[in-house]
């Protein structure tokens, strides 16, 4: 099963329409667009085994990602998911200073944390079928949380 779970968000108004994806991660695994590509490359790269250890190498921010996917608990249900915006925004205060923000959906469903054993043992599915299940239920509902980085991390997460 992926580490990184997903929800993509759509908005339409009179005006217009606006999409967005949201991921789980608290954090992107790198820092940079071009690290993203690089990133992107290095998984593709099938005639390279070293490939990961050498973006690795030159992308250290990738650890910390990696020990988040390593040791993050799993919830049983995508309702039950905090997702953070890939995205974020560049705000500016009445004092014209700037704060970044990075917006997330915090569930107001509780929490079920799984184990790995217990995760496999639910089948490749059970998220989707749980998911639907809960709509056909009743709304899902999340609380938007905008909170804000340090300006000088600006570009790390742009």
């Amino acid at each position: 099963m992926a580490r990184v779970r997903g929800l993509s968000l759509r908005v339409v108004a009179p005006s217009g329409e606006w999409r967005a994806a949201m991921i789980d991660a608290p954090f992107f695994p790198v820092a940079t667009v071009q690290g993203f590509y690089d990133l992107q490359k290095a998984l593709a790269n099938k005639s390279d085994p070293d490939a990961m250890k050498k973006f690795a190498a030159a992308h250290p921010e990738i650890g910390a990602f990696g020990q988040w996917a390593g040791s993050a608990p799993w919830t049983g249900s995508y309702a039950e998911e905090r997702f953070n915006s890939l995205n974020s925004f560049i705000f500016t205060n009445k004092e014209g200073r700037d704060q970044v923000v990075r917006w997330s959906f915090v569930p107001i469903a509780p929490v079920e944390s799984l184990s790995a054993d217990q995760l496999k043992a639910r089948g490749a599915d059970f998220l989707d079928a749980d998911i639907t299940k809960r709509v056909q239920e009743g709304p899902q509902r999340w609380t938007l949380d905008a909170g804000h980085h340090a300006c000088q991390s600006r570009r790390s997460h742009r």
